[in-house]
């Protein structure tokens, strides 16, 4: 195997390193970001609403109810916000 001049042997050598250095700086650069980005989303509560979705809590259908006196006669339909859960649990 034919053995490369000096100067190209260089080239490559110095390439090598440049690329190596960049990549430990790219990797330092991330872990800091997510060191200090990380608590700042984590107090900001803008991860925990995006990794974790928070549970809907249900209305309770007698909250969604009218009164008596003003519950409509003909059925309620689903534009009602609390129609289908007044409705599913047999309140109406």
């Amino acid at each position: 195997m034919r053995e490369l001049p000096a100067p190209v042997l260089v080239l490559v050598l110095v390439l090598v390193l440049v690329l190596v250095l960049v990549l430990v700086l790219v990797l330092v650069l991330v872990l800091v970001l997510v060191l200090v980005l990380v608590p700042v989303l984590v107090r900001a509560r803008v991860l925990a609403l995006v990794l974790v979705r928070a549970p809907v809590r249900p209305v309770p259908a007698r909250a969604c109810l009218p009164a008596p006196s003003q519950r409509p006669s003909w059925p309620v339909t689903l534009r009602s916000p609390c129609a289908a859960t007044a409705r599913d649990q047999g309140e109406w």
